[in-house]
């Protein structure tokens, strides 16, 4: 569909020159272009003096090829992902039952078809899954070193001011001043205020 170009995936009943020269086929080119660009079936019981077959053929390939009668029926689901052709060597009346089993062989394959791409993509999906799992790991495991270099770097030394800033307030390693009190007590304030704020990361992470 991006390329709006049809290319012949699987063949019988030609040569591999007469397949080479049906290879690439434009979407909206010939028959089976029409069929893929309208989701529309077209059926010829003779091709011979046909006036809808020379409007719908420039090329007259079918009949250049000896072919005389033949019917395209698109393969889709929700859009047309290419065309069954079915040709004859000679002028054939396709009854309702023939017409009937071709679109539904034509449908089973565009359910096929589908399938395919849903699982093609479904892969992809999954892979792309996997590689954010990984990452997602990542981030997890640095924000885990990250709790405990909070945790244990910082916080514990921390609390090792905080308890000598205590003692040294009440007055364990001997007498202190005014002016050493006062500088003490900005020191346990603002340790204080910095473990809280520590705490409140981890507790938040």
């Amino acid at each position: 569909p991006d390329k709006e170009r049809m290319v012949l995936r699987a063949w019988k009943g030609i040569d591999d020159e007469v397949s080479q020269s049906m290879k690439i086929r434009r979407v909206g080119a010939g028959i089976p272009g029409k069929v893929a660009e309208t989701g529309m079936p077209v059926v010829f019981e003779n091709v011979d003096g046909n006036p809808h077959y020379s409007q719908l053929s420039s090329s007259k390939k079918v009949l250049s090829l000896g072919f005389h009668s033949g019917a395209s029926f698109p393969i889709k689901t929700k859009k047309v992902l290419g065309v069954l052709n079915i040709l004859s060597r000679k002028p054939h009346r396709f009854s309702s039952d023939e017409l009937q089993l071709l679109g539904s062989i034509a449908s089973a394959i565009g359910v096929a078809v589908e399938n395919a791409y849903l699982f093609e993509e479904t892969k992809l999906k999954t892979v792309e899954l996997e590689q954010l799992n990984r990452d997602l790991q990542e981030a997890n495991n640095a924000k885990s070193e990250f709790m405990a270099a909070m945790s244990h770097e910082l916080r514990t030394p921390l609390n090792v001011v905080i308890g000598n800033a205590d003692l040294a307030l009440d007055g364990f390693f001997g007498e202190i001043n005014d002016q050493q009190r006062n500088a003490l007590q900005k020191v346990l304030y603002h340790s204080k205020t910095l473990l809280k704020l520590i705490n409140d990361v981890l507790t938040f992470t």
